[in-house]
């Protein structure tokens, strides 16, 4: 005699596993688009950011229209960026961390733009990375490697060009003329349409 009741249990207890495995599933399967999602959105305009004068934010002595800091930096493929070498082009100097959550917004905006450069167009972008205050290289290369950056990524591991430039929030970036001067502050995240104003001309 065949025990129903032992074979319901036996179907119950299987379609609930089944379920339940759907369920993680797709919880996955949400997950991970809506992750994708959130990477690539746009940036609101009211989450963008804005100039601010050199004399009202930063730690740093920067005017306008000065020569901007020098420094030299090892990127992580290791090779040597020096910013004065960049003089004859415009340069978008940028500050992050992979931890923060706007440039997490911000990075496929600059990759975007950095990728829609003319060839030979006299614009590079430098995103220096604040590593003393990062969570270690592995997490920066897994950062680039998501946002697939294809600009120069110098390492400031002892924090002093991030001092020197006064950067008390992230990100921040620079904009500096051919002639290496500093132009532009802004502080908060920028998209492709700011960094084409800013480099126009």
């Amino acid at each position: 005699m065949i025990d129903t009741i032992g074979v319901n249990r036996a179907v119950i207890k299987k379609t609930l596993a089944l379920l339940l495995l759907a369920g993680l599933i797709i919880y996955f399967v949400v997950g991970v688009v809506q992750d994708r999602l959130e990477r690539n959105e746009l940036i609101p305009a009211d989450d963008l950011g804005t100039e601010v004068p050199f004399d009202e934010f930063g730690g740093a002595d920067l005017e306008q229209g000065a020569l901007a800091p020098d420094f030299s930096l090892e990127t992580l493929s290791g090779d040597s960026v020096k910013l004065s070498d960049y003089r004859g082009q415009k340069v978008v100097l940028n500050f992050w961390a992979s931890w923060c959550e706007p440039c997490k917004k911000e990075m496929p905006e600059m990759q975007n733009f950095y990728e829609s450069l003319p060839e030979g167009a006299d614009v590079e972008i430098l995103a220096v990375n604040l590593t003393d205050k990062d969570d270690g290289l592995d997490k920066i290369q897994e950062f680039v490697e998501e946002y697939e950056m294809t600009f120069p990524v110098p390492l400031d591991e002892s924090g002093n060009v991030s001092e020197t430039y006064g950067v008390l929030a992230i990100p921040t970036t620079f904009l500096i003329d051919e002639e290496g001067r500093l132009q532009t502050q802004i502080r908060g995240p920028v998209d492709e349409e700011m960094l084409r104003e800013l480099t126009a001309g």
